[in-house]
């Protein structure tokens, strides 16, 4: 009775340091978004958020992309969502369009967009709005990252050191794609970990969604990610784990086996016809199992009940 009364206030005790954790992680979101919202007020427009609003609104306005194609759309679509509901827009695509001027002309076209309507700062402030569920993305997958839902404490100092990060905050605060990248890239930098530890294919499906939505940020997807993987399995090599995961899929092993026994099924119905004939053994039914073939098979580290299904197979 004694213990069982112990057990509860520190259950008790331990739930309300994971609430605690789980606030401050929240609070210090909150700071970095502060402190990003303050570097947009500080910092001027660069030279290429021009670019990327101009780009955007052709996605809106029109449903295509042609101006500078060398970014992908996924961040230009979100930087040009709020100054499209407010009204702005392009001129007619003949004035800009690539397939009929010589240079491209995106950059003096987001000019215009900018100095347009309401003025340069509302419309720029406008554009950089489209960036903050970047940053906020970048925040929950370092939080995954650093296992926030196992130890709270880990998670917030995580989410505390990369909200206050001065680069981030700095490129946050920008209508670029820096951000969208970071936070995508993270995002899929999870997914992996997350496919490491249990190969299902829910995860699986959320790896592949995942660098899709970094592709979609920066094609330097195509160098990072093959890199990141190298990395994590010489991190697996270093740590004495599986290099490569165990693929835990019950219904996949199901089906696996049910196959198996039904090609058994086959084999054997085909073997005992031919016995039956007095026929010459089918060549389709292999060589009877030599002793060499048994060393084999008892040495290799497979499932039982497939060792018994090879050794029927091949069984004279």
């Amino acid at each position: 009775m004694l213990l069982v009364m112990t057990e509860q206030p520190l259950a008790i005790r331990s739930r309300r340091q994971s609430v605690g954790w789980f606030i401050a992680t929240v609070l210090a979101s909150f700071l970095g978004v502060y402190c990003l919202l303050g570097t947009r007020q500080a910092t001027s427009g660069t030279f290429d958020e021009s670019n990327h609003l101009a780009c955007g609104i052709e996605w809106w306005q029109f449903g295509s992309y042609t101006q500078w194609t060398e970014n992908p759309p996924l961040p230009r679509v979100a930087i040009a969502a709020l100054p499209y509901l407010f009204g702005t827009r392009l001129p007619p695509q003949v004035e800009w369009d690539p397939k009929t001027h010589e240079w491209d002309r995106s950059w003096e076209m987001g000019a215009d967009l900018l100095y347009g309507g309401e003025g340069y700062e509302t419309n720029l402030r406008r554009a950089r709005w489209g960036t903050l569920p970047f940053f906020l993305l970048a925040l929950l997958s370092v939080w995954g990252l650093a296992g926030g839902r196992r130890s709270p404490a880990v998670g917030f100092i995580a989410v505390a050191l990369t909200a206050t990060l001065p680069v981030l905050t700095a490129h946050g605060a920008l209508a670029t794609t820096d951000i969208a990248f970071v936070g995508t890239f993270l995002l899929a930098t999870l997914a992996l970990w997350r496919w490491f530890a249990s190969p299902t294919w829910g995860r699986a499906m959320g790896l592949g969604a995942s660098v899709g939505l970094a592709l979609l940020c920066k094609f330097s997807t195509l160098a990072f990610f093959p890199a990141l993987v190298a990395a994590v399995l010489l991190a697996r090599r270093l740590s004495k784990t599986p290099v490569l995961p165990r693929w835990r899929n019950e219904r996949l092993l199901t089906r696996s086996r049910r196959w198996c026994e039904k090609r058994l099924r086959v084999r054997v119905a085909a073997r005992d016809l031919a016995h039956a004939r007095a026929i010459p053994r089918p060549a389709f039914l292999g060589r009877p199992q030599s002793g060499r073939t048994r060393g084999v098979l008892a040495r290799m580290d497979l499932p039982v009940w497939l060792q018994d299904l090879l050794s029927h197979s091949v069984a004279g």
